[in-house]
Order: C-alpha cells, then sequence, then structure tokens
C-alpha cells in the first residue's frame, strides 16, 4: 500500500542504514498502525524515523554516521519502482558513544536485542559498532556484555519503546506471510542479551521489497 494513508493493522518496514567509509550496514524493524491516518505528511513519517534515529545514536560508537531511514510498505508495490511505496529521510548524524581511547572491537562482533512476543519465536537485532572492549568481559566460550553496559542500554530501550508508543501511531511488530503479513504478532518488550554473537560484515539482510532500492 501506498504511505499517503494508513489503516488499522497495516505493517510497515524500518531500515536504519549506518556508514563507516565505504562500510554500509542497515537494521530492520517492522511497525503496525494502531489506528487510522488518512492523511499522512512526510512530517508523519520523519517522526517515525527520528524516534529510530534517537534510539540508534544513543548507544553508537561516535564515528557511525546514521545516513538515512527508509520507512517502506510491507507489500511491494512496484516493482521495480513506485514512489509512493517508501520515504527515505537523510540525516546524516552521528553515534554518541565516545570511545574514550579504548579498543574498538570489530564490526563482525554484534550486540543481541532480543524482541519479545507473547506466542512464537522471539525476534532479534544484531547491532554493530556499539562496543568496545571496556564493554565487554572476557570469559569462556566467547566474551560477554558487562553488566553495568547492559543495564544502561537495557534502560535506553525501555524509556525508548515506551516513548515510541506514546509518540507515534504504531506498535513495534513481528511479521510473516507474503505477499500480505497473515500473522503479526506485537514486540512487547526489548531485552539486551549478555551474549555477542558473530556475523559476517557482508551479512545480507532480508529484503521484503524489491521494488525499494537502497540508498
Amino acid at each position: 500500500m501506498p504511505l499517503q494513508s494508513v489503516t488499522t493493522g497495516e505493517v510497515f518496514t524500518v531500515r536504519v542504514y549506518k556508514l563507516f567509509n565505504q562500510f554500509r550496514y542497515a537494521n530492520t524493524y517492522e511497525i503496525v498502525a494502531k489506528t487510522d491516518a488518512n492523511s499522512t505528511s512526510e512530517a508523519y513519517w520523519k517522526n517515525v524515523a527520528d524516534r529510530f534515529v534517537h534510539l540508534e545514536k544513543n548507544f553508537h560508537l561516535s564515528f557511525i554516521q546514521i545516513d538515512r531511514v527508509v520507512i517502506s510498505s510491507y507489500v511491494p508495490d512496484g516493482t521495480p519502482y513506485n514512489p509512493t511505496s517508501f520515504i527515505s529521510i537523510p540525516y546524516n548524524t552521528y553515534g554518541e558513544l565516545n570511545i574514550s581511547g579504548s579498543d574498538i572491537v570489530p564490526a563482525n562482533l554484534c550486540l543481541v536485542v532480543r524482541k519479545n512476543v507473547v506466542f512464537g519465536r522471539d525476534g532479534r537485532n544484531f547491532y554493530r559498532g556499539v562496543m568496545t572492549e571496556t564493554q565487554l568481559v572476557g570469559g569462556f566460550p566467547e566474551a560477554t556484555v558487562s553488566d553495568a553496559y547492559r543495564n544502561v542500554i537495557q534502560q535506553h530501550f525501555n524509556d525508548w519503546h515506551t516513548i515510541f508508543l506514546n509518540s507515534t501511531n504504531f506498535n513495534i511488530c513481528l511479521a510473516s506471510g507474503k505477499p500480505n503479513p497473515t500473522n503479526v504478532r506485537i514486540v512487547t518488550n526489548f531485552v539486551v542479551e549478555r551474549r555477542v554473537t558473530s556475523k559476517k560484515v557482508n551479512n545480507r539482510y532480508f529484503k521484503r521489497n524489491p521494488g525499494v532500492p537502497e540508498p
């Protein structure tokens, strides 16, 4: 569906693109409308995008550039291109985590944040560029996130989720089905895990709508 209007239960994809020199990567979220919105201006969608930029810049390293946010319809409206099926909002802002001379962990090491739902499997987001060695604790079989750092990020997610629900027309969700979402589960909360995981730096994200170009 085009982004000019929103109906209750309609699902959209939000993708936050980050840059470091030529290294580009993204984190993806899904949102579902709580009520109808018959007229959606650029400001309407920018408010949603602003919320995700606020979430991510808080714990990304200061040299990580948040380049843009792309919000697109769940259902592919046009192939290869339909301008009403997405909005791309540039930001050119940077993370706020000060490296303070600490050794930066490689981009393949990711912070794991669980997206809890009532039924079925929980979702996961993997964040690169959010840790230095001071935020990790050595151990066997692998290093883990320090309790102090995990508690800070957990509180940030808790506060952010409450503000997001109160300041937008959407819930965070996990959606599946093709081409229309046949299963939409509301995310009840986010949990920052102690474990870290390794993902290839060229790990591809799932692109549901082939008609939406990359930035």
